[in-house]
């Protein structure tokens, strides 16, 4: 975000189709995001996007690999998070 290239990563600034000179310009702000990404996450954490170049598609692999959608999992976090709260009488 701090250096305006969410909305591509994030997938809602598509590639242009028509102007070369806007498709351009997207390619360059994709090659910048690819290499944030890549800069920023420790070196372990590559294998989850090895071999891919594309920010958006990095990102969604780097989310599908640490972010569980299953209840379970939301289920430990709350019950971690309320026990520490528990009041005892």
């Amino acid at each position: 975000m701090r250096n305006g290239l969410w909305k591509l990563v994030s997938g809602k600034l598509p590639q242009p189709t028509e102007a070369a000179d806007e498709i351009l310009k997207w390619k360059t702000k994709a090659e910048k995001a690819a290499g944030e990404i890549y800069l920023l996450v420790e070196s372990d954490q590559r294998v989850h996007f090895r071999g891919h170049e594309d920010p958006i598609k990095m990102w969604q692999l780097l989310e599908a690999a640490h972010l569980s959608k299953k209840p379970g999992a939301c289920f430990n976090v709350y019950d971690d998070l309320f026990s520490r709260f528990r009041i005892t009488c």
